[in-house]
């Protein structure tokens, strides 16, 4: 196995350990390491910097990971999750930002740390 796909292993296993630091570490090689033309990859890859960011509390460069999850795969997983949780395509205006920390407060007192049923989803999004 390619050495970025390893440290992307580790890093999405050091999340879910929470083991946030090694998170960043693994997955900051993982995305330097990674070639270009694997955009999908990439954008997987970024997608779990940003969780691992905002488990960190650090908003600003979740939003930033997941914005470039976005630019590296419009179409792939990461941008469908995205998609349904901020409005528009991109993430670099003030109302995202603003959304996002809302979001981010209201996940972070939640236990499970989801939105868990469309009713809840409608709820949350029309209150922000």
């Amino acid at each position: 196995m390619e050495s970025w796909k390893d440290d992307f292993f580790k890093g999405k296993n050091c999340i879910k350990n929470h083991s946030l630091k090694d998170a960043l570490g693994y997955l900051h090689k993982s995305v330097k390491n990674c070639p270009v033309e694997n955009q999908v990859d990439l954008a997987d890859i970024f997608f779990n910097l940003g969780v691992a960011f905002k488990k960190l509390g650090c908003i600003i460069p979740a939003v930033k990971s997941w914005d470039a999850a976005m630019c590296a795969d419009r179409t792939g997983e990461a941008a469908k999750v995205l998609r349904t949780i901020f409005p528009g395509n991109r993430l670099d205006d003030d109302k995202s930002y603003f959304f996002l920390i809302q979001l981010s407060t209201y996940l972070g007192q939640k236990n499970s740390g989801n939105i868990e049923s469309d009713a809840e989803k409608d709820m949350v999004l029309d209150l922000i």
